[in-house]
């Protein structure tokens, strides 16, 4: 009777796997279709940051701000230091203090926390697009003219652009890296078929309406993490889901250090994980509910084969067809980031992630999150 039962489990798991992320995948190579055509576009936008402890960082990313193929009379650059214990403060200062040209406002934060910085920002801007990324990014010279371009289109509310980890040697990195493609990609599929619930707020843009039109109200601040995917989410339900597009363009693919460590990796992924109690999207229900499902039952299998030999053989077919599955989404962004190196540890890395799944999944639910020196409540 068990083995009846379980073999419904696994073919409906399967099955739904299966569809999820074939419906998905589709929407990532119908994204070069909705890619708006190159212009000149004249947007005054702001771009918002918020920042702690990124003394080693924050300069990159204002260089390569000042870098931009853009007037700087039509942007401005709003950062908000949010309490940072080393010298971010000062490094910001120094550099305004320096470069005259740019039209930067530096703050400190009154609130804790990324949100509450963030919420600070935006009573400081007037513009009518905001351009959120952060504080350890570099972004590309064509990058705020592309997100003009994109605004062009009046039904257009928010943007949603590619995020790459910077190159590293460390094997460790190159498997963080990996998964980071899976997730944005997964993100930016979902959008080609106009069915959006994920983004990063490393790489988006929005329109004041977007914000203005309540998204404070929706109880999202209580959640350590998904200032991001949270808006995308309100964006979805009040605006439709034509306001929301993803630019897939190497003139907007902004870079970020991945974590250097393990234990880091794993804290920022907690952080990203505990928000998932708050989704009402019922998109991002569903796609995150098939995925831990699938991912569980993998785990299940192979653990379960210890005591049942046979059950390696499911676990195993099983595996094949995910890694089959979820080839074409990952090879397509790798080979779009222009990381074909990567390609040759999607296999080992396949191998690893249920189990870092459901850790992160089962810790996200009991274990307290900690982050930049700081720790934050479940």
């Amino acid at each position: 009777m068990w083995i009846e039962l379980l073999s419904v489990v696994v073919l409906v798991i399967s099955m739904a796997y299966l569809l999820v992320m074939t419906i998905i995948t589709i929407g990532w190579f119908s994204l070069d279709k909705s890619v708006p055509s190159p212009g000149n576009a004249q947007k005054k936008m702001t771009v918002l940051v918020a920042a702690r402890n990124e003394e080693h960082t924050i300069e990159n990313l204002l260089k390569s701000l000042e870098q931009q193929h853009y007037s700087k009379a039509l942007f401005k650059i709003v950062i908000v230091d949010d309490h940072s214990s080393d010298q971010t403060f000062e490094v910001m200062t120094n550099y305004v203090q320096t470069h005259a040209d740019l039209n930067i406002k530096v703050i400190k934060a009154i609130g804790h926390g990324k949100k509450a910085a963030l919420k600070q920002g935006m009573s400081l801007t007037k513009t009518a697009l905001i351009v959120t990324t952060d504080a350890d990014c570099i972004v590309p010279p064509g990058w705020l003219q592309n997100y003009a371009n994109a605004f062009d289109n009046e039904e257009v509310s928010l943007v949603l652009a590619p995020v790459v980890y910077q190159q590293k040697r460390r094997i460790l990195q190159k498997l963080m890296t990996l998964e980071f493609f899976s997730l944005v990609a997964s993100g930016a599929g979902a959008a080609g078929i106009r069915l959006p619930f994920m983004g990063n707020g490393a790489n988006m843009a929005f329109t004041r309406q977007v914000y203005e039109s309540g998204v404070e109200d929706k109880g999202y601040y209580r959640y350590t993490s998904g200032d991001d995917v949270f808006l995308i989410h309100h964006t979805f339900r009040y605006f439709g889901r034509k306001s929301i597009r993803f630019l897939l363009k190497k003139e907007v693919l902004v870079e970020t250090p991945p974590p250097y460590s393990l234990s880091q990796f794993i804290k920022q992924r907690l952080r990203w994980a505990s928000k998932a109690k708050g989704y009402q999207s019922p998109v991002a229900i569903v796609v995150s509910l098939v995925v831990l499902l699938t991912n569980s039952m993998l785990a299940v299998l192979f653990f379960s084969g210890f005591w049942l030999n046979w059950l390696w053989w499911i676990y195993t077919l099983l595996m094949l067809m995910k890694i089959l599955i979820d080839i074409p989404l990952v090879y397509g962004y790798a080979g779009f980031a222009q990381r074909n190196d990567l390609k040759k540890w999607f296999i080992p890395f396949s191998f690893i992630y249920p189990f870092y799944v459901i850790l992160v999944g089962m810790a996200s639910l009991v274990v307290s999150i900690s982050w930049k020196d700081r720790r934050f409540s479940r």
